[in-house]
């Protein structure tokens, strides 16, 4: 089993200052050490929030199909997210396919903040 510590800074928050969804996922993937690729089970409990200290806690499970893992905020030890089990892959995605012969592909990103 393992335990890694993360704290919540504010650019892992909404204007809120709780957690963005999305950081959750990336938070599992410190605790396994690799890339997650699947998840069975996760229930979210109650929010993490700007300033907080959370450990995520990874066991294999026996099988050795995943892992369990807890994202549980240190200072009440309460458990803010659960997986049944999470599954690990590769550490560099796969590259998306190419477009068919004679497509011509164009991307744009405006981004406002």
């Amino acid at each position: 089993p393992g335990v890694v510590e993360v704290d919540v800074f504010i650019e892992s928050t909404d204007c809120f200052g709780v957690a963005f969804y999305a950081n959750y996922f990336k938070w599992l993937e410190y605790g396994l050490g690799e890339r997650l690729t699947a998840v069975d089970g996760m229930k979210y409990k109650q929010p993490a929030v700007l300033g907080d200290a959370v450990e995520v806690r990874t066991t294999p499970v026996d099988d050795g199909s995943g892992s369990e893992q807890v994202i549980a905020r240190r200072r009440d030890d309460a458990a803010l997210i659960t997986v049944a089990k999470a599954h690990a892959g590769p550490a560099e995605p796969a590259a998306p396919p190419s477009p068919p012969a004679g497509v011509r592909v164009e991307s744009t990103h405006t981004c406002r903040h």
